[in-house]
């Protein structure tokens, strides 16, 4: 982008130098090409790669009633230990406090006890010498919480299990293959942290009612 607009800065100086036999083209062009480079900034939006989908959320967050707010809210979750687990605890945080954090005085307690495990399939016999007797062309993620809940005297209130599956594509360069990879297991994680979260306002809602 800022090649593109040094280019477009050397035009225009050489535009004004060198006498026009069209001056109004001379000018309807360097509009043009400013107006084409404006459109190309706009266009560019920086977003981390792990941030929170935030519409997601909120659209999730919609389809809990209002009178199960403060009972979501009020759940704090146990620590975990790896990568995949941690991403599915920051999105349930992020879905309980709807980005107001972890409560201060909870009063239920959720396990989360997620596995995850890859499966290789679709072979493909690509046909060289290196590679005679084929490679996996695709991968599925599967991801499975058998998550608990507990009341503040340590008494299991109830258990539930859910999980997902998502298919991710492995390429012959290792570097496309490690972010697909990564892509998949955020997908798995989100879609897994919002299944626990319809789950357990569901299963709440009917406790209340």
């Amino acid at each position: 982008m800022k090649a593109f607009m040094k280019s477009f800065i050397k035009i225009s100086r050489r535009s004004r130098g060198v006498p026009s036999r069209f001056p109004n083209l001379t000018s309807r062009r360097n509009l043009l090409s400013f107006g084409c480079c404006v459109v190309m900034l706009s266009a560019c939006v920086v977003k981390p790669l792990y941030a929170v989908d935030t519409d997601l959320a909120t659209t999730t967050s919609r389809a809990v009633p209002p009178n199960l707010i403060a009972k979501l809210a009020s759940i704090t979750i146990d620590e975990v230990s790896d990568v995949f687990a941690e991403h599915v605890r920051n999105h349930l945080i992020f879905l309980f406090g709807r980005g107001g954090g972890e409560p201060s005085d909870a009063t239920y307690r959720l396990e989360l006890n997620l596995k995850t495990s890859e499966l290789a399939t679709v072979a493909q016999n690509i046909g060289d010498r290196t590679d005679r007797t084929g490679r996996p062309s695709l991968a599925i993620v599967n991801a499975t919480s058998n998550f608990k809940v507990y009341d503040k005297d340590e008494k299991i209130l109830f258990a539930h299990s859910r999980s997902v599956a998502t298919s991710f594509d492995r390429h012959r360069q290792e570097f496309a293959t490690v972010r697909a990879e990564n892509d998949a297991m955020i997908r798995a994680a989100n879609e897994l942290a919002e299944q626990i979260y319809l789950d357990l306002a569901q299963t709440l809602g009917n406790q209340a009612g």
